[in-house]
């Protein structure tokens, strides 16, 4: 086995008579298994971010033919074999891109409905073009480009409404306590901003303002995340899939066990999204809060 097969994060597991049982890929530490379309739609991302590095590292021209059996669309054809300083710049950052894109497209595929998947993936990643589509499913042309459009329009900003979401909904949450509580709104705000992340809020707020507060952003913080991993279930079944990482906050991560058990595979990864989210947005709140309110 190769060494770049060895460090990938995902992977086929097959049966004893090599007939495939499961795709698996493997994100912040935990093995999700995922469909066929999205793990092949995953593969690609990754073989072409390989393909700019291994060329980036030696300079060396890539082979068309190999490109091209690998699926992968070479944007180049006959790289120099010094690139000029600009060539390296614009090379760094489309491995960012690439690295980016491949989270997005996971995440993407996954938070689709397995009909429109199955759109997504035969024009996008089969070559399929809209009239073939249509006329294998028995639908107008014009049908599937409105299907089409619908669907890449949705994903645009699907993605980040939950975390967005999340961050509303506890802020909400805050003002209610607020109005019950005989603490300043500021003090409120700051707590409500530990977003289930209660080491570093606590830190944050103990240097910010005093160790009273930071030690109730703490408990606050820590009864969050108590409660999503002990009602998860129950979030799950009231709120539908997307309660139970609503209820973690930035501590997804923690709570990802019960998560995966109620939310299932497509929340999961959307889970780990937004509690990536939610972990930088603590300190740019809790720090804006005590120097605006």
């Amino acid at each position: 086995m190769k060494k770049w097969q060895e460090e990938r994060n995902y992977r086929r597991v097959r049966s004893e008579g090599g007939e495939v049982i499961a795709n698996i890929i493997t994100v912040d530490g935990m093995d999700v298994e995922v469909p066929e379309d999205v793990y092949l739609a995953y593969a690609q991302a990754d073989r072409r971010e390989r393909y700019i590095m291994e060329e980036q590292s030696s300079g060396k021209l890539l082979s068309l033919e190999q490109m091209e059996e690998d699926a992968l669309l070479p944007d180049y054809v006959g790289a120099e074999t010094a690139p000029s300083a600009e060539t390296e710049a614009l090379e760094r950052e489309e491995l960012r891109n690439l690295a980016e894109q491949k989270q997005i497209l996971l995440l993407a595929l996954l938070s689709l409905k397995d009909t429109d998947r199955e759109l997504i993936n035969a024009l996008f990643f089969d070559g399929a073009s809209t009239r073939e589509y249509a006329q294998r499913m028995g639908v107008s042309q014009r049908a599937v480009i409105k299907r089409r459009d619908r669907i890449l329009r949705d994903l645009k900003g699907w993605v980040v409404l939950v975390p967005l979401m999340i961050i509303v909904g506890t802020f909400l949450g805050g003002v209610a306590a607020w109005t019950m509580l005989d603490m300043s709104f500021r003090d409120v705000m700051a707590v409500a901003a530990g977003f289930g992340y209660y080491s570093l809020s606590s830190m944050l707020i103990n240097q910010l303002a005093d160790v009273s507060l930071g030690s109730m952003a703490l408990i606050s913080n820590m009864v969050r995340e108590l409660v999503t991993l002990l009602f998860a279930p129950l979030f799950a079944r009231v709120f539908g899939g997307l309660g139970p990482l609503s209820a973690a906050g930035a501590a997804s991560d923690t709570c990802l066990p019960a998560i995966i058990r109620t939310s299932g595979e497509r929340n999961t990864i959307l889970g780990i999204f937004s509690g990536m989210v939610l972990t930088i947005a603590v300190p740019i709140f809790v720090t804006s809060i005590f120097a605006w309110l």
